[in-house]
C-alpha cells in the first residue's frame, strides 16, 4: 500500500484515533504503548523525535537492548493498529536516521492542533495546557487520562489550570 494516510488523533478527553472516519478500536492496538507512542508523536514538534529519545519517554530505566526490543514491538502494535482501521501503518510511521516520524507527508488531524487554532483569537496559546501549544510553552503536554506515559519534556511541575 502506498496511500497517503487520512489519520486522525483526538487527545483532547480520552484518545482516539480514526482512519477516514472508520475507529481505530481499543483492542487493535495490542499494546497499550502502541497507543503511548502515537500520543507521543503527535505532541511532539515536527511530529517526530529521535529514536533514543523516545526509549528514554516510554521505557524510562530500562536497559537500552531492552528498551530497543520493546521499541520495535510497540512500533510494530502501532502500524497494525492504524491497519485494523484500514491505514498505511507503514506511510504512517517512518523510522528513518534513527527519528521515528507520525505521517511525515501530512494527511494526519489533531484535535489539539484544532482546539489551539479556535484559541489563538482569545490570546491565551501561551496558557492552554494542550498539544504542542503546551509542549512548546514549557508546560507538561496533555496525554490522555487512559495512558500509562505522562510525558513532560520539561520537568517542570505543571501549571494550575484554570489560571
Amino acid at each position: 500500500m502506498n496511500r497517503k494516510p487520512n489519520l486522525r488523533v483526538v487527545l483532547v478527553g480520552r484518545f482516539d484515533a480514526s482512519v477516514s472516519s472508520r475507529v481505530v478500536e481499543f483492542s487493535a492496538w495490542r499494546l497499550t504503548k502502541a497507543k503511548d507512542l502515537i500520543e507521543v508523536l503527535t505532541l511532539s514538534p515536527g511530529r517526530r523525535l529521535p529514536r533514543d529519545r523516545l526509549l528514554e519517554i516510554l521505557w524510562p530505566g530500562r536497559d537500552a537492548a531492552s528498551a530497543l526490543n520493546s521499541f520495535h514491538q510497540v512500533v510494530h502494535a502501532a502500524r497494525r493498529g492504524i491497519g485494523s482501521a484500514g491505514g498505511d501503518g507503514y506511510a504512517c510511521l517512518i523510522l528513518q536516521d534513527e527519528t521515528l516520524q507520525l505521517c511525515p507527508d501530512g494527511g494526519i488531524e489533531v484535535d489539539a492542533d484544532e482546539f489551539e487554532s479556535a484559541a489563538q483569537p482569545l490570546g491565551r496559546t501561551q496558557e492552554l495546557p494542550v498539544g504542542r501549544t503546551a509542549t512548546s510553552a514549557g508546560h507538561p503536554a496533555c496525554i490522555s487520562p487512559q495512558s500509562e506515559t505522562w510525558w513532560n519534556p520539561t520537568g517542570r511541575q505543571p501549571p494550575e489550570w484554570p489560571p
